[in-house]
């Protein structure tokens, strides 16, 4: 059972880590690095405003709708 859970934490903390770091301005140069700088919603503003960004969304959804019924 604690690999299991070793297993889940693996793969779910990058995720995690990349969702954090999103939130972070980054610094002068436009780079992200491990130091916080300040908090933006920039990168969120206009997510779903590219075309590719929301066609693989949709497809992600109808594979998932899928995937619970068959």
């Amino acid at each position: 059972m604690i690999f299991a859970g070793l297993a889940v934490a693996y793969m779910l903390i990058p995720i995690l880590v990349v969702a954090l770091f999103s939130f972070d301005a980054g610094n002068e140069q436009g780079e992200l690095d491990f130091v916080w700088n300040t908090f933006t919603l920039d990168y969120w503003q206009d997510a779903f405003a590219n075309e590719d960004v929301t066609n693989a969304m949709q497809t992600s959804l109808e594979l998932a709708a899928l995937a619970m019924i068959g």
